[in-house]
């Protein structure tokens, strides 16, 4: 995991742990839950490239160590170019972009503190994923006078739909019927392995 997203969760955990100790913070220890629905936002990084991400979600806890969670992830979309004068002036832009559905068994770990959770997830992700890339030869606009250098064409795009293994895991706190989580997620598209670093909130149905 980047130190930038290790340090991102330990920010949240901070934030979660300062709550708890707040005097007169309301909380429901944690339970079986029929039913929660959720949504959550930060930093996706994806094709070694940081962008907004969100993701929604719907999930069940029909015991207090075992779950299930589905969810819509969006993980941005990125893109990057590199100049290079060697063996000429030259470009060469590159765009990716993922998104799709994932599927998880969620287990529970037992703590202490009655009301917050740490989960560890697997399970699988169908993405759509595409990744675009454009040489550029400066000043002419033309692949056909000068080759490319090795590896990058002219114009390429790639878009696959993979299904894949994914894994997470995150904190979940608990203030009565809404439940605040800190998530690390990764999955695996079009040979990469983009990770999504999130905070959200979720309700759980009485």
């Amino acid at each position: 995991m980047p130190n930038q997203e290790i340090i991102r969760l330990a920010v949240m955990l901070t934030f979660m742990a300062a709550f708890l100790n707040m005097p007169g913070s309301p909380t429901l220890a944690s339970q079986p839950t029929p039913l929660y629905a959720g949504a959550a936002v930060d930093q996706s990084r994806l094709d070694d490239n940081e962008d907004f991400a969100w993701a929604a979600l719907i999930g069940t806890r029909p015991l207090t160590g075992l779950g299930a969670e589905l969810q819509y992830v969006n993980l941005g979309h990125t893109s990057s170019s590199i100049s290079t004068q060697n063996p000429y002036p030259a470009t060469l832009s590159r765009d990716a972009q993922a998104r799709g559905v994932a599927v998880f068994a969620v287990a529970y770990l037992p703590l202490p503190i009655s009301n917050l959770d740490i989960d560890v997830k697997a399970g699988l992700s169908r993405l759509d994923a595409t990744e675009s890339q454009t040489y550029t030869p400066i000043p002419i606009d033309t692949c056909l006078l000068l080759p490319p250098p090795p590896n990058a064409g002219c114009a390429s795009r790639v878009h696959q739909t993979n299904m894949n293994f994914a894994w997470g895991a995150g904190v979940q706190m608990h203030i009565s019927h809404v439940v605040l989580r800190a998530d690390f997620e990764r999955f695996l598209v079009v040979g990469d392995h983009p990770s999504l670093v999130s905070f959200g909130v979720a309700w759980a149905f009485p």
